[in-house]
């Protein structure tokens, strides 16, 4: 007699048609193409079927959107009418104009679900080319950064920079792109300095960043290195402070026997729509402390892990445990295509056996998720 197989346990060729159903949340197969016929070879053999392709940093951006525009990733781009490129407002939270029907958004997206944004390991090079680069990275003693805070001069300074400029552009040519990858990382060392990259400095351009995804209303996919506790506090604060003010504002009188007045206009949600903390290595506490900000902003956060980053952790299991099953993504975070598929089954079978599910009804709740956080509203593969 056969032993009776695990929870997470498929034969390869179950395996195999899973693929169409898999979602890599997080990766950057633009980095190395050489768009060669060899390249499109490899691409073409890809089975996962979408991937959230991560532009980092500017000078790979042009190479991102030239995966996005070509046949192999099928997005049809006139359906992204400039009504629904534009940021909107609705219930003092911006977004997006939803697509209209399950074919639009898969039309849309094509393959590639794209990022842009400015990774913490590109901020220095990034602010020291702009204009006043210097009254960030080498501000005046007498007037020292303090990490999260963003004062309006300097915010004046990032806004007259080139990348933010085209990060704006490429967010209306794309309504599709989320906003990443953003972060921050206090371990990683400057290779060319051998030196901690400048942790005020990208708490600021994290911030502006963060701002201009709730702005255009759009997901984010954060990069966080032993910095979940600062982050976690930082929005912790932003939420109390609007969940209280917005308070006052709905009990204001004009007079005591008057109406309520709502003044919460000019008031902006401190988070954007959805929060992707990728390849997640902060501690289980915060991961659940985060999960408890009030309202819904809790439900705001994605947990995605990876073979390549989570695998050697001992504590990956513990933290996939803590986090809710409709809240958990998988990723790989390779440069390379041909790695992709490989990784992702690694990663989706450790999550099975985490949660003790089948393989495939793991994957097709992944897909679920990838589907709200990206909104990716096509149906299921049969």
């Amino acid at each position: 007699m056969e032993p009776p197989s695990s929870p997470a346990s498929a034969s390869p060729c179950d395996e195999a048609g899973l693929y169409p159903h898999l979602v890599d949340a997080h990766c950057h197969i633009h980095e190395d193409l050489d768009f060669s016929p060899a390249c499109w070879a490899t691409l073409d053999r890809l089975q996962t079927r979408h991937l959230a392709v991560m532009g980092w940093r500017e000078s790979n951006w042009d190479h991102l959107e030239r995966l996005l525009e070509s046949p192999w990733n099928g997005r049809q781009d006139a359906l992204a009418s400039p009504s629904t490129a534009r940021p909107g407002h609705i219930g003092g939270q911006t977004a997006l104009t939803a697509p209209t029907n399950d074919t639009d958004a898969l039309a849309i997206h094509g393959r590639i679900l794209p990022g842009f944004g400015l990774h913490p390991w590109a901020t220095e090079p990034t602010v020291a080319q702009g204009p006043q680069g210097n009254r960030i990275l080498c501000p005046p003693s007498s007037d020292p950064i303090t990490p999260f805070v963003l004062p309006v001069d300097l915010q004046a300074v990032l806004d007259a920079m080139p990348w933010l400029g085209r990060l704006r552009r490429l967010l209306e040519r794309y309504p599709e792109a989320i906003v990443g990858e953003i972060g921050l990382d206090r371990l990683a060392v400057d290779l060319s300095t051998q030196k901690l990259y400048d942790y005020p400095c990208q708490t600021l351009v994290f911030v502006r960043q963060w701002d201009l995804a709730i702005e255009y209303g759009r997901p984010v996919s954060v990069h966080c290195v032993k910095a979940a506790d600062p982050l976690y506090k930082w929005v912790r604060e932003k939420v109390q402070t609007y969940r209280r003010t917005l308070k006052q504002r709905k009990q204001r009188r004009p007079h005591p026997d008057g109406p309520a007045v709502r003044e919460d206009e000019d008031l902006t949600d401190p988070v954007p729509v959805r929060v992707m903390m990728h390849s997640y290595s902060g501690s289980v506490d915060i991961l659940r402390q985060i999960l408890k900000l009030p309202g819904d902003y809790g439900r705001r956060f994605y947990f995605s892990f990876s073979a390549t980053i989570n695998a050697r952790s001992p504590q990956t299991n513990a933290r996939i445990a803590a986090v809710p099953l409709d809240r958990l993504l998988i990723e790989t975070d390779v440069c390379d295509p041909a790695e992709v598929d490989h990784n992702m089954l690694t990663i989706a079978r450790r999550m099975a056996q985490v949660k003790e599910l089948p393989l495939d009804q793991m994957v097709k709740q992944l897909h679920l998720n990838s589907a709200e956080f990206f909104r990716v509203t096509d149906p299921m593969p049969a």
